[in-house]
């Protein structure tokens, strides 16, 4: 390139206020020559091996890996949008391969204006109230910019600070599981692609990124990000788009992430249940059939598809290419169940299939407001929430569900509850905690609790049995202590319906029915069959709709809406939902048992138990509301504080669940 004077004199300027005596020897007697056309071609030639030698040219589009993202709702004000950030950072590397082509002073300018920004960024960033922002920022640009111009003084020290910062927000942004709060769940991709690029680069120059201990937490996330990889690719919780998500650049970049990330990941069982979980939309990436195609055949010629995509390169991932029916056995894989106490989330599923049921549960941890903030801009909410010691902690009963089944999303949304204690709203006194949980190969189950005003409580059941393709929720409202006054109990459960489904109301009985229509590959569809339906069985309430009953089961503008309204101490509002396709046509029914204790018989405010009968198959459910004690129910003895069984004929009552509360 030929330089007009002036802009020779600012190359000779800015490289000898700024090169450090690390440089290459030709550099440096370029620069005291003079010789400034020499020294920037020069200088070019050595940024463009140091491109090649990071491979930045193999991973520039990776940048769209993780998408631009929006974060509604935050209580908290952006200085920066991730999209911006992740847009400059995009373009620094595109102007750093570009620098023969461009003019000098335009990259001084650029490089100005980055270090300007990156040596404030501390300002503008914080890694729990922006974290995609600060780990984009100070994490991963920081670390680029340090790798590749390491002989710029300004440079000197941005790879160590970079690796320290990125280090540090793994620490703060995930546990050692792996797991977010649900507020960062929905950037949980966009960091892993950062974190997944910054490997990359390190890598790629020969240095250790992440300790031992971090790079165990990476690999939690990686396996986290594929639990909660919906069935279209989406992440759970992920609002509904106009974008069809089965796009190829869609999909491809969810494979090649995850592809890049899982050669960082020495745990063989997440390369498999990444294989069983997208195997579907990588053949609906790669054009081929579902049922013919066999993605661990690598050496197979793809076919040419219509309209490929012009930035991702259609390839079949590594991750896919195992040996044959290894990732199809069960012992080999993590389990795809789980659950995490801090930050509280569940993960109900039998298997890694992404057309299996699967129930997906979080809870807000504490959220820090400004009471007066709130109270100024007069904020309504719908829902209770209560207020820590300090005014500045906000509690929410609400729990953040999605319920997916055969390729269909059936609840999605806010599972929120509404009680009130002689016609008074009670709100949360503290946050939803771990009580219990367990999961084993034919079930899931666990225990949530969130204190209440007024000293109450709710215990939340949340039960999903493979085998009986039954999901059982279920919530009970307890005193904390010895409570002997009756109240008006007035209850709401509310369930999130998503988008598209079909909600069918029985007209006598209170059971009501959820389709979703299939997917036209769906092989389910191939065969004839277009929707997929489950039932709803409100068991605490009657069988019958009568005109008298207050409490009643039903579909409102909000979702459905479970309403009880009694007078007592305790309350116990459980909701059976039948998955099993074989038998949604049969008749069912429930009843109430009489729970016995010292051959009397048990108030209900004390404990309850349930009959359900669907075609053939039967099922026992009994919650103690009090003090454990032996009791019976139909004839069955026991000393716990929830059951759940089947009935056999030849062994009688079969536990799937028994949980026993410690003193």
């Amino acid at each position: 390139m030929i330089l007009d004077k002036d802009t020779a004199a600012l190359v000779l300027e800015y490289f000898a206020r700024n090169l450090h005596s690390s440089a290459s020897t030709e550099l440096h007697d370029l620069l005291r020559n003079g010789d400034a056309e020499r020294f920037w071609e020069e200088w070019t030639n050595e940024i463009e091996r140091r491109c090649s030698f990071l491979g930045l040219s193999a991973i520039e589009h990776a940048y769209l890996w993780g998408g631009t993202v929006s974060r509604p709702n935050l209580s908290f004000p952006y200085v920066l949008k991730e999209d911006i950030v992740l847009a400059f950072l995009s373009l620094s590397i595109q102007m750093t391969r570009m620098i023969r082509t461009i003019s000098p002073i335009y990259w001084f300018e650029q490089i100005a204006d980055t270090v300007e920004l990156l040596s404030n960024a501390s300002e503008l960033a914080h890694p729990r109230e922006n974290p995609l922002v600060h780990q984009l920022l100070l994490g991963e640009h920081r670390l680029y910019l340090g790798l590749l111009y390491p002989d710029l003084i300004p440079f000197r020290s941005f790879a160590q600070s970079g690796k320290r910062q990125l280090i540090k927000g793994m620490e703060q942004i995930v546990n050692e599981q792996g797991e977010p709060d649900l507020h960062d769940l929905e950037i949980l991709r966009p960091l892993l692609a950062c974190w997944t690029r910054s490997l990359i680069l390190a890598t790629n120059a020969g240095q250790v990124l992440f300790p031992a201990t971090i790079m165990r937490r990476f690999e939690w996330v990686v396996l986290q990000t594929i639990r909660w990889t919906r069935f279209d690719g989406q992440m759970i919780y992920s609002p509904a788009s106009d974008q069809n998500p089965y796009e190829d650049d869609f999909i491809a970049s969810l494979l090649e992430l995850l592809d890049a990330a899982l050669q960082f990941d020495e745990d063989p069982g997440d390369k498999k249940a990444a294989a069983v979980a997208l195997a579907p939309l990588a053949r609906r990436f790669l054009g081929f059939d579902h049922a013919s195609f066999d993605l661990r055949n690598p050496k197979k010629d793809l076919p040419e598809k219509k309209n490929p995509s012009e930035i991702f390169v259609k390839k079949v991932p590594l991750f896919l290419r195992g040996k044959k029916g290894s990732e199809t056995d069960p012992t080999s894989l993590p389990d795809p169940s789980g659950f995490g106490d801090h930050p509280l989330w569940a993960v109900f599923r039998p298997d890694w299939k992404p057309a299996s049921p699967a129930l997906y549960l979080a809870a807000n941890s504490p959220v820090l407001y400004q009471r007066s903030l709130i109270m100024n801009n007069k904020k309504e909410f719908s829902y209770p929430i209560g207020f820590g010691p300090d005014q500045n902690e906000l509690f929410d009963t609400r729990v953040k569900m999605e319920f997916n089944h055969c390729c269909s999303a059936f609840l999605s949304g806010m599972w929120n509850v509404n009680i009130a204690l002689d016609h008074k709203k009670i709100a949360p006194a503290g946050p939803w905690s771990l009580i219990c949980s367990d999961y084993e190969q034919n079930y899931s189950y666990i225990e949530w609790e969130i204190p209440l005003e007024n000293g109450y409580r709710i215990e939340r059941h949340c039960l999903f049995a493979f085998e009986e393709k039954v999901l059982f929720l279920a919530d009970a409202l307890l005193p904390c202590g010895e409570e002997e006054k009756n109240r008006k109990i007035d209850y709401e459960m509310i369930l999130p319906i998503a988008k598209n489904i079909i909600v069918e109301a029985d007209a006598e009985s209170a059971e009501i029915a959820l389709s979703a229509i299939l997917p036209e590959d769906h092989p389910k569809r191939k065969k004839g069959k277009e929707s997929q339906r489950i039932r709803i069985l409100p068991i605490g309430l009657n069988e019958w709709k009568q005109e008298e009953d207050v409490s009643k089961f039903d579909l409102a503008e909000k979702g459905l809406i479970l309403k009880t309204v009694k007078s007592g101490r305790t309350l116990f509002a459980p909701l059976f939902i039948d998955l099993n396709e074989k038998r949604i046509d049969r008749p069912c029914t429930w009843r109430h048992l009489t729970v016995g204790e010292n051959r009397e018989e048990t108030s209900p405010e004390d404990a309850c138990g349930y009959r359900v009968q669907i075609g053939k198959d039967q099922y026992l459910i009994y919650c103690s509301l009090g003090p454990e004690k032996s009791r019976s129910v139909l004839g069955h003895n026991l000393k716990s504080d929830f059951l759940f069984a089947v009935f056999s004929k030849t062994e009688g009552v079969l536990p799937v669940v028994e949980v026993e509360r410690k003193e």
